[in-house]
């Protein structure tokens, strides 16, 4: 079983955390997928940041995504 944790730090009209677990666990249930997974929502200013210390990047995208495995 996956196990999903959510945090809606930039909160958006209509989406809950539970909303969003659900619909990530319904993709990883139908593409057969088992796997540990953080989903972080940011606003264009944290996202900007992340970016800019971790990849570089001076400006804002729509999606990051690290791999966290230990190996």
């Amino acid at each position: 079983m996956s196990v999903i944790d959510v945090l809606m730090e930039e909160k958006v009209d209509g989406l809950t955390e539970d909303g969003v677990r659900r619909a990530v666990d319904l993709v990883l249930r139908e593409e057969g997928a088992e796997l540990d997974l953080s989903v972080v929502l940011v606003g264009d200013e944290e996202i900007h940041r992340v970016n800019r210390d971790f990849l570089q990047h001076d400006y804002p995208t729509d999606v990051i995504s690290f791999d966290l495995r230990d190996d």
